[in-house]
């Protein structure tokens, strides 16, 4: 292996590794748990929606519907939901930084 690829193993495991696990624990914090999982489905759309895009792939009915599925399970993950008290879900969980 040369400098360069070493390097650039380097800068992507660290850099490109570290980012992201400090971009998921903050949504975490900031969002919950269930819209921090809710990313892992949307690798798959964006993945191929990038192949289209870029590498000239084929859509297929079958596959747009499948995106569409993806999509709209994760909206519905961020429909607040009204409990029996009138409150809505997720109300009683501070935002980080918030002083209560």
């Amino acid at each position: 292996m040369t400098w360069a690829g070493a390097l650039a193993v380097g800068v992507l495991g660290v850099l490109a590794t570290g980012v992201t696990f400090h971009l998921n624990y903050r949504m975490i914090a900031e969002e919950g748990p269930t819209s921090a999982a809710t990313v892992g489905y949307l690798l798959p759309v964006v993945s191929v929606a990038l192949g289209a895009l870029v590498l000239d792939e084929p859509l297929t009915v079958r596959v747009v519907t499948g995106m569409a599925v993806v999509l709209v399970g994760v909206g519905l993950t961020r429909v607040p939901v009204a409990s029996a008290s009138g409150a809505r879900a997720g109300d009683e969980r501070p935002k980080v930084g918030d002083r209560r």
